[in-house]
């Protein structure tokens, strides 16, 4: 999917909250197409565990400050 027709993960926050509580762990697909902003907010909206296709990271080397943040909690 293009990063223009991508859809905000916010849409999707209440959802992964649940499952959280119900103690289901959480992944999610961010940052194949767009910039690594959305992995991010997978990460930090959405509270998943583990992220796929996260090549937009490589394309934002500011990135990389996050995810060192997010890994080591």
């Amino acid at each position: 999917m293009p990063a223009s027709d991508w859809i905000p993960r916010r849409k999707f926050e209440r959802l992964f909250a649940r499952a959280g509580e119900a103690g289901l762990r959480r992944s999610a697909h961010a940052g194949e197409e767009g910039p690594a902003s959305y992995i991010i907010e997978a990460l930090d909206v959405l509270g998943v565990e583990r992220v796929d296709h996260v090549s937009g990271a490589w394309r934002t080397p500011s990135w990389w400050s996050g995810w060192w943040r997010t890994a080591c909690r």
